[in-house]
């Protein structure tokens, strides 16, 4: 695996080695063992950095730099005669081993330490041209003490070269994963794969995890809401044409309604002069009625006048008769004549207009009775005509009382269909008053209705305006959810 902390780690090693294998001539400048500083340095320097070179992710090149380092440590113990303090490279090269982040790397430095001083040890023990501690410490206890402060060191340093190698790959996936995530400019990428074995990245899995089902969920709501935003915008622009014909419905019903008020007010006032008119009509028949009845009685008492003086004039003409038959007995009669002309007269006046001709006769008989004496030869003449007189003066008497009768019965008809008029006339009184009175009530229900529909309008007209604030309203909401569904289009998952 191509680490990028083993690439700084090798470059840091490059100079670590140089920087021993020059250490490794100071030295030799001041113990003369120029051979060993350049001979068996340049036998451990060479293969490490061959390798750093070529194979430099390579398991064996780290391993290889780990031996090389604790090489030239035991040069430089060698060179400087076992020196204590010379020791102290060992446990600073350990630390500088923990940049690689690999236990295993620590494990084989500290064993090359550890073969290291035990060989020396025994091969400096039997006198043998090598050092690993003052010629006066070679002792198996300060070998025992080293040992322990680097086994002590190279646990501690594995375990945390084991903690930061966890630590570290889970950054450099957690930042792998980030580069992939935003690899395509504008928009993110999270349906990346996760290593869900590392209990580093548990956490940052946690969060891509939940990024993926929040936008995943979001996206969803989402595209209901911009389905559910278009269905509203729809029922928006329907409302709002429907508030549009209902205003101009309801437009329609106020000029309407406002025209049969002024139509109910102007039949009501029709109706209110038919009502006085039909009252007056009524009065006027109930007039003419009395009126009929008036002649009708009048009528009657002149047919029982007429038949009256039919009777007389009858009664007349048969005395003219007995006048006739008893022309001899004038003279002596003629204070009775004279009252038979006298009650002629009485009667004549009773019969009135028609009797004015028979009061001539009765006016002339008394001066006939007057005159008896005087004109007896004239009484014969004068009866005669006087009788055919009478007998005309009966025809036309029961003429008269035919048309009396006739009349009466027209006065009697005309008194019946007034009485049907009067009482047309009221019903249609009392129908043009309930006529009046509904047209009226109508009328002011007519402004009622005017007045709910002034307020229907008003009301139609906030309704618009609302619909018209919820349209901007939800055309806004449409634009944010389609910004919205821009910057979540951005999120792969």
């Amino acid at each position: 695996m191509q680490y990028p902390w083993i690439t700084k780690s090798n470059r840091i090693f490059i100079g670590v080695l140089i920087g021993q294998f020059l250490l490794s001539y100071i030295v030799a400048f001041y113990t003369s063992t120029w051979l060993e500083a350049t001979f068996i340095g340049l036998a451990i320097i060479a293969l490490p950095l061959f390798l750093i070179f070529s194979q430099p992710f390579a398991a064996v090149t780290r391993h290889c730099v780990a031996i090389a380092i604790q090489l030239f440590a035991a040069l430089h113990i060698h060179q400087a005669q076992g020196l204590i303090e010379i020791h102290f490279e060992i446990f600073v090269l350990l630390a500088f081993l923990s940049f690689y982040r690999d236990w295993r790397v620590i494990l084989s430095s500290v064993l090359v330490v550890a073969i290291h001083h035990i060989s020396f040890f025994i091969l400096q023990s039997q006198g043998v041209g090598v050092f690993i501690f003052e010629p006066s410490h070679v002792y198996f206890y300060i070998l025992v003490i080293h040992a322990l402060f680097a086994i002590t060191e190279a646990a501690l340093l594995m375990f945390v070269a084991k903690v930061s190698y966890a630590e570290a790959k889970a950054s450099l996936q957690m930042t792998e994963t980030i580069k992939k995530i935003l690899q395509t400019q504008g928009s993110f990428n999270l349906s990346v794969e996760l290593d869900s074995h590392n209990k580093q990245l548990k956490g940052f899995n946690q969060l891509i995890s939940s990024f993926q089902q929040f936008i995943s969920s979001v996206s969803a709501v989402n595209k209901d809401v911009t389905t559910l935003s278009k269905q509203v915008a729809e029922v928006s622009r329907n409302v709002e044409q429907a508030t549009a014909n209902t205003n101009e419905q309801v437009n329609m019903i106020a000029t309407a309604t406002e025209e049969m008020t002024v139509a109910n007010s102007d039949v009501a006032e029709r109706a209110a002069d038919m009502n006085s008119f039909s009252q007056t009509a009524l009065a006027k028949a109930n007039a003419a009625n009395k009126v009929i009845t008036s002649g009708s009685n009048e009528m009657a008492g002149l047919r029982e006048q007429l038949t009256n003086a039919a009777e007389t004039i009858d009664s007349l003409a048969s005395k003219c008769g007995q006048i006739n038959e008893v022309m001899e007995a004038i003279r002596t009669i003629s204070e009775q004549t004279n009252l038979l002309a006298l009650n002629a007269a009485i009667e004549s006046a009773r019969a009135g207009e028609h009797g004015r001709g028979f009061a001539v006769v009765a006016d002339e008989v008394r001066q006939l009775a007057m005159s008896t004496r005087e004109n007896t030869e004239q009484i014969s003449g004068i009866i005669t005509t006087l009788i055919t007189d009478a007998q005309q003066s009966v025809e036309q008497m029961n003429e008269c009382k035919e048309r009396a009768s006739s009349a009466d019965n027209i006065s009697f008809n005309a008194k019946s269909e007034i009485e049907q008029v009067v009482k047309d006339i009221a019903n249609i009184s009392e129908n043009i008053a309930y006529v009046a009175t509904a047209i009226e009530q109508q009328s002011t229900a007519s402004q009622s209705i005017s007045r709910s529909t002034q307020a229907l309008s008003s009301t139609s007209e906030e309704l618009k305006n609302y619909s018209d604030t919820a349209g901007e309203t939800f055309a806004l909401l449409h634009k944010n959810i389609e910004e919205l569904d821009q910057q979540i289009a951005r999120f792969k998952v």
